[in-house]
């Protein structure tokens, strides 16, 4: 025989129910925002994927790196809420006392503790020093193929005295390359 239920039964069942559903559907639209960024980020990936290969394109490659991974630590972040959420329903309904309570999401202190906080801004404060190393890189990189090019041009197409100024730039630039990587093998070679 099926157990009775009282009308405050029902009722408890229902407001349950209406909780659940508002959970999910908050869920969904929260789902719903993440699967948008990341479409806007696979579609800037798939334009960079077509383009030739450029200073730029390493530029916007890096900055597309860098949104991603900024968006990767601001979901961890805002995530850490909802954890704190879940567990504490979990506690809530593992509490015999509470069978015939509704749980509040809202009764729960959802704030960052200051190693989370302190956590949030050491990983975002990582993330732009590694974007700006990448920058550097790319433009002192880009710097470095102008100065060569030029150097290649003076050398072939200008005065004495520009090729001569290119000449040692040249070798400057190759004895500042050894010195660096501490192989003196390749000098012996040229």
């Amino acid at each position: 025989t099926p157990k009775k239920t009282t009308g405050k039964d029902d009722k408890l069942q229902a407001a349950r129910d209406a909780a659940e559903y508002k959970e999910t559907l908050t869920e969904a639209e929260k789902q719903k925002q993440r699967d948008a960024i990341d479409l806007e980020f696979d579609t800037r990936q798939a334009i960079l994927d077509a383009r030739k290969d450029s200073s730029q394109k390493e530029l916007d490659q890096a900055k597309l790196d860098f949104d991603k991974q900024k968006e990767e630590i601001r979901r961890g972040y805002e995530d850490l809420k909802d954890e704190k959420i879940k567990k504490a329903k979990q506690l809530f309904n593992a509490n015999p006392k509470n069978k015939k309570k509704l749980f509040n999401p809202a009764s729960v202190d959802t704030s960052y503790t200051k190693a989370e906080i302190d956590e949030n801004n050491a990983k975002n404060a990582a993330n732009e020093q590694e974007y700006n190393q990448k920058v550097t890189d790319i433009r002192n990189k880009q710097n470095e193929s102008e100065r060569a090019s030029i150097q290649s041009y003076l050398k072939e197409y200008g005065t004495y005295e520009e090729k001569k100024v290119a000449l040692t730039e040249e070798a400057e630039d190759k004895i500042k390359k050894i010195n660096e990587s501490g192989d003196f093998t390749d000098a012996d070679k040229e």
